[in-house]
C-alpha cells in the first residue's frame, strides 16, 4: 500500500486538486472575478469588448471577439501578434489572453458556434490544468518519511492553494492568475534548489519564473530581481572550488537573460501608470485625510507647490480631476516625482509610513477583496462564491490582519529557520537556508511596503495580493515543518526546539481578529440610570421588547442603536440609495414607529448630515469631497467630514458614520448584517450595508437586508 501511495500518490492528489478547480469554477453557476476598470486594456489588446454591458460588480464569462478578416487563421495570426494596444499594457499576461482568444476562435469552429464568442472559462480551464501541473510537480519535490505525515501536509498545502480565493482568478482578465502560476513555480525550483539540485536547468527554471513573476504584475520586479540574485548566490557558494570560475560565468548568464527583459520591461511602463500611481500615492495616501495645513507641509517636503493641497483626499479616477490639475498647470511640475521620490519622504516621516503600515496590514485579512463579485446576474450584486473557501473563511478569523499577528508570525517563522538551521546543518551547509531566509523576509516587506508608497490607499485590499502570498507560504512551510517533525524523522533529526515553536504557532493560530466586546452584558440597565455603554429596553415590536446600546448622550438626549435586528427588508424597491425617498425610511418612520412605541413623545427628531451619491451630489449643502468607505470599520469613515452631503431629520433613522464611529471607539462589536444610511458615492443604487463579520460592504437597495434602526430619546 505504502509503495502504490509512494508511486501514485503525487498524481492522484494532482488530479484530485484539478477536479477541485474545476468544481469552484463550473459546476452550477460559474464562478470567477468581476472587473473593476481593469479589464479594458487586457480586452483592448486582445481584440474582445464587452457582450454584456450592465456589468458593474458582476461576474461576466462571456464576451465578443472582434472579427477583421474573413479567415479562421488569418483572424488567429492578428490576435496574436498584432501590437496593438500592448503599449498601455506591456504585460506577458497578455499572452495568456491571446492565447485563449484564439482557443475560443478554434473551439467555436470546431463546434459550429458563431465565431466571435469568447468563453472566459476556456482561459480559466488552461490555467487550472497548468495550476494542477505545478501542483504535481510541488508534490514530488516534497517527501516526507511517513506516509501519513506526507499526505497530511499535502492536503494542507491544497486546503490553502484552492481555496476560491485564489482560483476564482483563473476565470478572470486579472494578472494575478499568472502571478499565481509564477509563484507556485519560484517555491517549486527554490525547493529542489535548496535541496541540492543546483545545475544549470534547475537555475534557468527559477530565473524563468522570476521572469513570470515580475512580467506579470509590474510592481513584483524588484522582487523577481531578488529572487534570481539569491539563488545565483546560493550556487555559486556551494559550486565545488575547482568549478567556482566556470559556474560563475554560466550562471550569470542565465540570470542576466532574466534581469535584461525585466529591465526592459520596467523601461516600457506606460507613462499614464506611473502618472496615475504617483497621484493615488500623494494625494490619496501622503495627504489623505489630513488638514489643510498638514497637506501643504507634506507637499513642500515632496517639493510640490502647496497649493496642490487642494486635490488631497482625491484619486486619479475621480470624476474631473485629471482635467482640472491640468487646467491648473500642475501636470509638468509633478511629473517630476519619482517613487524614489516618494519613498524618502516616508523614511523622513517613519510615523506616517508605520500608520499605513497598520492599514496595508489590516487589508490582507481576505484574499479576495469584497468589492469583486464571484457570480454572475444569477446573484445578488457583488456574492462572494464560498466553494471550497475554508482558508478564506479561517485567515479571517485569525490575526493575519492585525500588526501584532504579522510581527508574531514573522519573528516564529524566522525564529524556526534559524533554530532548524542550527540544528540540522553544518556550519558551511547554514548560509544556504539564511539565503533563502533573508530573499522570503526581504520579499514580503517590499510587498508589505510598496503597495502603499507606490499608489496610495487606491485599491487597497486587491494590491495586498502579494503579500498575502508570501503570508500564505510562511505560515503553510510552518505548519508542513510541524506535521515533518511530528513523524519519526522529527526524532531522527531532533529538532526539538523547533517543535516547541510551532506548538507556540498552533496556539498563536486560533487568536480572533479582534477583542471586540460583546453588545450583550449580563443586564439590561434601566434607561433613567443608563449612561454611554449601557444597554437598555425601549418599545416593543412583534411582541418582543426592544434592546438598545445607548452611543451618544447629552444632558438632554441619548442616542440609542438597536442591538438586533427589526425585521428584513429593501432598502428601496426601486432600487435607489437615496434615504430621503426610500421604503425603509417611510417604514422606520410609520409603521415601525407607531407600532414599536407607546411614548412616541420622547422620540425627537435627529437632525444630522446625510451622505450623498454622485446621483444627488447637486443638493449638496456641505463637503467638497467623492467618498469611498474602506470595508474595516476602523478606516471606514475617513473623509465622511468632507463628503457631499445634505441636513436630513427623522425620528428614527438607520445608522450613519457617526453612530458606526461611535461604536468602533466604545470596542463594540458591529456585526450581524444590516443596512446603514450612506449610499456607495458612484452610483445611486447601492447603500453601504455592514455584513455578519462585521465589514462595511454594499449591496442593491432592491436586494433583503437587516433593519437596525437608531432613535433619539429625552431623558
Amino acid at each position: 500500500m505504502i509503495d502504490i501511495y509512494r508511486r501514485w500518490g503525487d498524481a492522484v492528489l494532482a488530479l484530485l486538486a484539478l477536479v477541485i478547480m474545476l468544481l469552484v469554477l463550473f459546476w452550477g453557476y460559474n464562478v470567477g472575478m468581476s472587473d473593476q476598470s481593469d479589464f479594458g486594456r487586457v480586452m483592448d489588446a486582445s481584440s474582445l469588448t464587452h457582450y454584456i454591458h450592465d456589468r458593474a460588480f458582476i461576474f461576466i464569462d462571456r464576451y465578443t471577439i472582434g472579427l477583421e478578416d474573413a479567415s479562421l487563421l488569418s483572424n488567429a495570426w492578428r490576435i496574436m501578434f498584432s501590437g496593438e494596444g500592448i503599449e498601455n499594457y506591456p504585460s506577458i499576461h497578455l499572452l495568456f489572453v491571446r492565447l485563449s482568444v484564439v482557443a475560443n476562435l478554434v473551439l467555436n469552429r470546431i463546434t459550429a458556434a458563431p465565431l466571435d464568442v469568447y468563453r472566459i472559462g476556456i482561459l480559466g480551464a488552461a490555467t487550472a490544468l497548468m495550476y494542477a501541473a505545478l501542483i504535481f510537480w510541488l508534490f514530488r519535490q516534497i517527501k516526507l518519511k511517513s506516509p501519513v505525515a506526507d499526505i497530511a501536509a499535502k492536503l494542507f498545502i491544497l486546503f490553502i492553494a484552492l481555496d476560491v480565493g485564489y482560483i476564482a482568478y483563473f476565470n478572470s482578465f486579472f494578472s494575478e492568475s499568472i502571478q499565481i502560476l509564477a509563484f507556485m513555480m519560484i517555491i517549486i525550483t527554490g525547493i529542489r534548489i535548496f535541496k541540492g539540485k543546483r545545475g544549470l536547468r534547475d537555475f534557468a527554471l527559477l530565473v524563468f519564473a522570476a521572469l513570470m513573476f515580475g512580467w506579470s504584475k509590474f510592481v513584483n520586479i524588484p522582487i523577481a530581481f531578488l529572487i534570481i540574485a539569491a539563488f545565483a548566490v546560493i550556487i555559486i557558494l556551494t559550486a565545488e572550488s575547482g568549478q567556482k570560475i566556470r559556474r560563475s560565468a554560466a550562471i550569470a548568464v542565465i540570470a542576466l537573460v532574466g534581469i535584461v527583459p525585466l529591465l526592459l520591461v520596467y523601461s516600457s511602463i506606460p507613462v499614464w501608470m506611473e502618472t496615475d500611481t504617483n497621484y493615488n500615492s500623494v494625494f490619496f495616501g501622503i495627504i489623505k485625510d489630513v488638514d489643510d495645513a498638514t497637506a501643504r507641509q507634506h507637499l513642500e517636503a515632496l517639493g510640490l507647490s502647496p497649493e496642490m493641497a487642494e486635490f488631497a483626499s482625491t484619486n486619479r479616477y475621480v470624476d474631473g480631476v485629471g482635467r482640472r490639475f491640468y487646467e491648473m498647470g500642475f501636470e509638468e511640475e509633478f511629473a517630476q516625482i519619482s517613487k524614489l521620490d516618494l519613498l524618502w519622504f516616508y523614511l523622513r516621516h517613519p510615523a506616517l509610513l508605520w500608520a499605513n503600515i497598520e492599514m496595508s496590514v489590516a487589508h490582507s485579512g481576505m484574499i479576495r477583496p469584497w468589492y469583486i463579485a464571484n457570480y454572475g446576474h444569477n446573484a445578488d450584486r457583488l456574492t462572494l462564491s464560498d466553494r471550497f473557501s475554508g482558508w478564506s473563511w479561517l485567515r479571517m478569523r485569525m490575526a493575519f490582519d492585525t500588526i501584532w499577528g504579522n510581527i508574531a508570525l514573522w519573528a516564529l517563522f524566522a525564529a524556526g529557520i534559524v533554530i532548524a538551521t542550527w540544528t540540522r546543518f553544518s556550519a558551511k551547509e547554514r548560509q544556504v537556508p539564511m539565503i533563502l531566509l533573508i530573499t522570503i523576509l526581504g520579499s514580503a516587506a517590499y510587498s508589505l511596503v510598496v503597495q502603499i508608497v507606490a499608489n496610495g490607499e487606491a485599491d487597497l485590499a486587491k494590491h495586498m495580493f502579494v503579500y498575502i502570498q508570501f503570508v500564505d507560504l510562511a505560515f503553510a512551510l510552518m505548519v508542513v515543518g510541524l506535521i515533518a517533525m511530528l513523524s519519526k524523522e522529527a526524532i531522527k533529526y531532533r529538532l526539538c526546539k523547533w517543535v516547541a515553536i510551532a506548538a507556540v504557532v498552533i496556539l498563536f493560530v486560533p487568536l480572533p481578529i479582534s477583542a471586540a466586546r460583546s453588545l450583550w452584558p449580563v443586564s439590561v440597565v434601566d434607561v433613567a440610570d443608563a449612561g454611554v455603554g449601557d444597554v437598555v429596553s425601549f418599545g416593543r415590536f412583534n411582541n418582543q421588547e426592544l434592546l438598545w446600546l445607548i452611543v451618544d448622550e447629552t444632558a438632554e438626549t441619548q442616542t440609542l442603536f438597536a442591538i438586533q435586528n427589526v425585521a428584513e427588508m429593501p432598502f428601496d424597491s426601486a432600487n435607489s440609495s437615496f434615504w430621503p425617498d426610500s421604503d425603509i425610511r417611510q417604514w422606520l418612520n410609520d409603521d415601525f414607529l407607531h407600532a414599536a412605541f407607546s411614548e412616541t413623545d420622547r422620540i425627537i427628531y435627529s437632525e444630522r448630515y446625510l451622505m450623498l451619491s454622485i446621483r444627488n451630489r447637486h443638493l449638496a449643502e456641505a463637503g467638497d469631497r467623492d467618498f469611498y468607505a474602506f470595508h474595516i470599520p476602523r478606516y471606514a469613515f475617513r473623509g465622511a467630514d468632507r463628503a457631499y452631503r445634505m441636513m436630513a431629520a427623522d425620528a428614527v433613522r438607520l445608522p450613519g458614520p457617526d453612530v458606526m464611529q461611535q461604536l468602533h471607539d466604545m470596542g463594540a462589536a458591529i456585526h450581524g448584517g444590516y443596512w446603514l444610511e450612506l449610499p456607495r458615492f458612484l452610483d445611486g443604487e447601492m447603500p453601504r450595508y455592514v455584513t455578519h463579520d462585521g465589514f462595511v460592504t454594499m449591496r442593491d437597495a432592491s436586494a433583503l437586508g437587516g433593519v437596525r434602526p437608531v432613535i433619539t430619546i429625552r431623558r
